[in-house]
């Protein structure tokens, strides 16, 4: 299968189990996906780990933040979302980058359904704006109702379905809960990245289906499921990159 055959099927329409497509990439390149280029600075968006000081893609490229960089002192083996400028480009994968600001992900191993607590995984609303592969992870964009007066910390987690699941498809539910935060207060978001590889474990296969479903609302204010599915190459190292910022905002929550 092609890139394009792959990225059509990410593109279902909404049936009922409520289908909302979502870009989970895997085969973008790099200068289409990320860059946007003016006659003076290339700016761009990144996911990646911090390494010795630098940050390494989920594309595999070395991002090296210059001294003027803002907030680039960055602690080995977190995984960030930066926001930076493209000073120069020292080869083919390393680039020097003005870091113009970046933040923190939440990174978490899934949960395995055969041994978790369902009632502190919780089952109120969560919405799955986006999400993508990268780096061996399911990176999720979500929205979430919250009271922003109420400091409470949500908990999302990703579960898998490991009775459920083969070595072709992986089952896997988005769960959160809001630990009685006042409900349909605001809607806020935040972004998670969860560890696919240690699910996929050692499947010789090239790809594996990958079938997300969320509790989340219908027009008219129903809850229904929604459901998202498509293919995660194993063997490919050429994954995607998320294009936008995470909606880091006064609308933001907290999550754990």
């Amino acid at each position: 299968m092609d890139c394009k055959d792959q990225k059509k099927m990410w593109k279902s329409g909404m049936t009922l189990l409520a289908c909302l497509s979502f870009a989970l990439f895997s085969c973008s390149d790099d200068e289409k996906k990320v860059y946007v280029y003016s006659p003076h600075v290339s700016y761009a968006v990144s996911m990646g780990e911090a390494s010795d000081g630098n940050i390494m893609t989920d594309k595999g490229n070395v991002l090296v933040p210059d001294e003027s960089s803002v907030g680039h002192d960055l602690t080995d083996g977190e995984r960030v979302f930066v926001n930076c400028s493209v000073l120069e480009r020292e080869d083919e994968h390393t680039y020097r980058v003005r870091i113009n600001k970046y933040y923190q992900l939440l990174t978490k191993e899934m949960v395995r359904a055969s041994v978790s607590d369902d009632e502190e995984l919780g089952n109120d609303p969560v919405e799955v704006k986006a999400a993508w592969f990268g780096g061996g992870y399911l990176n999720v964009r979500l929205g979430l109702e919250y009271n922003p007066s109420s400091g409470t910390s949500h908990l999302i987690n990703m579960v898998y379905d490991d009775v459920k699941s083969t070595s072709d498809t992986l089952y896997l539910t988005l769960r959160h809960n809001a630990f009685a935060d006042t409900v349909r207060t605001e809607i806020g978001t935040a972004t998670a990245s969860f560890n696919l590889e240690n699910v996929v474990g050692e499947t010789t296969k090239e790809k594996v289906y990958v079938r997300l479903r969320w509790q989340w609302y219908a027009p008219g204010g129903r809850l229904v499921t929604w459901e998202d599915k498509g293919y995660y190459y194993t063997s490919s190292t050429e994954e995607g990159e998320e294009s936008g910022e995470p909606e880091e905002s006064e609308n933001s929550v907290n999550i754990q």
